[in-house]
């Protein structure tokens, strides 16, 4: 072989790699200063026995959290709006939010209780109704034993309130 071959070859060599590369390198979409959520399966950032203040710091990126071996009616109390907003940056960001899932894997009943300017905005069961299961209102989310609520939480500006979009519980 001469050596323009060899050097035609190191160069197909080369962008074949390149090329496989970028297939399989997760790519993360960006629009603007945006960067939109992603679930992974990292695993839980807490596993909870007892009734806690959920730290302002656990809102500003998704997150797992697990409830395991309750002894009785166990409380999370959920951060201030305006402090959440402030600690987490991102949530400045036009259309961000956050989002991940609270496990109950207990035998007894979570619930959760809002910090100043929070809001529960609450899935129902059938479109048109305001049937939820589990409890859920603007003020008090109710997390049944055994269950599991999704949950995504987004900043209001124009009502200063951080609002926690729950679904419905389901085991």
């Amino acid at each position: 072989m001469n050596k323009t071959s060899i050097s035609a070859l190191v160069v197909a060599v080369i962008a074949v790699a390149i090329a496989g590369f970028a297939v399989a390198s997760p790519v993360q979409q960006k629009l603007g200063s945006y960067t939109p959520s992603q679930q992974s399966a990292g695993g839980f950032i807490h596993s909870l026995a007892t009734s806690t203040v959920i730290a302002t710091t656990d809102l500003c990126s998704n997150a797992n959290t697990q409830w395991l071996g309750t002894s009785a009616l166990a409380t999370g109390t959920l951060p201030a709006a305006t402090s959440t907003y402030a600690a987490c940056g991102g949530l400045a960001n036009l259309g961000a939010s956050v989002s991940g899932n609270i496990i109950n894997d207990s035998t007894n009943t979570v619930a959760y209780s809002p910090g100043t300017g929070d809001v529960f905005k609450c899935e129902t069961i059938g479109a048109g109704t305001s049937t939820v299961q589990g409890t859920c209102t603007a003020s008090t989310l109710t997390i049944l034993a055994s269950s599991t609520v999704n949950y995504q939480v987004f900043f209001d500006t124009s009502s200063s309130s951080l609002v926690f979009l729950v679904g419905n519980n389901y085991k």
